[in-house]
């Protein structure tokens, strides 16, 4: 018997099978410790493996982040990538733009165990930045407008950086706060595309 007010019929039968099933394991190792005991039944393992938990499909090991955007991008050239407030990207429209960039960033020797600095808001550009690091055998070190001027630069110095990626209202900033930094080599701007897709090319 059971409260029909609370319980609907389905719920008080699956908790008689689990019921049934919690008994028959006892049954079979009666000197097992309860939490050890398992309660659901076999088809509903098989539809917590199957349905709920399919298996991933396998990808290659060690296969790097920006290698497999690719292989989406050529699969779905189309289809929306990124989203920020009102700026939209596609895969294509991405990968496109981290291409140029990485062309521009290998020309100013970046290359593996060489760090970027990337001083950027939240924005589309951002993720175009730390793809196109990727992509040209990067590591970028993320660095917030809102960090104190002397932390930026200490990050900056203590990193090694030889390229720092921003955006064009903060250019300035950027270039007051790596004046007397040795390793930079090149300050680009994320926003302004065209400067680094001519770079690219030359």
């Amino acid at each position: 018997e059971y409260a029909t007010a609370l319980y609907k019929r389905e719920t008080i039968e699956r908790l008689a099978k689990h019921f049934e099933q919690l008994l028959g394991a006892i049954v079979s190792d009666p000197a097992a410790k309860i939490a050890s005991l398992g309660i659901l039944t076999a088809e509903e393992k098989t539809q917590i493996e199957h349905v709920f938990n399919p298996a991933a499909p396998e990808s290659p090991e060690n296969e790097a982040f920006h290698a497999l955007f690719e292989q989406q991008a050529e699969r779905t050239p189309e289809a929306t990538a990124v989203v920020y407030e009102n700026d939209r990207l596609t895969y294509r429209e991405l990968n496109e733009r981290a291409n140029r960039l990485a062309r521009t960033l290998r020309a100013q020797g970046v290359k593996p165990n060489r760090l970027v600095g990337i001083l950027a808001d939240r924005s589309t550009e951002l993720l175009v930045g730390a793809l196109a690091v990727w992509k040209a055998g990067g590591a970028y070190v993320p660095l917030d407008p809102d960090y104190p001027s002397d932390r930026i630069q200490f990050m900056l110095e203590d990193s090694a950086a030889t390229v720092l990626l921003t955006q064009t209202h903060l250019q300035e900033r950027a270039r007051q706060w790596v004046q007397g930094e040795q390793t930079l080599q090149a300050v680009l701007c994320l926003d302004d595309e065209a400067a680094y897709a001519e770079d690219a090319s030359n």
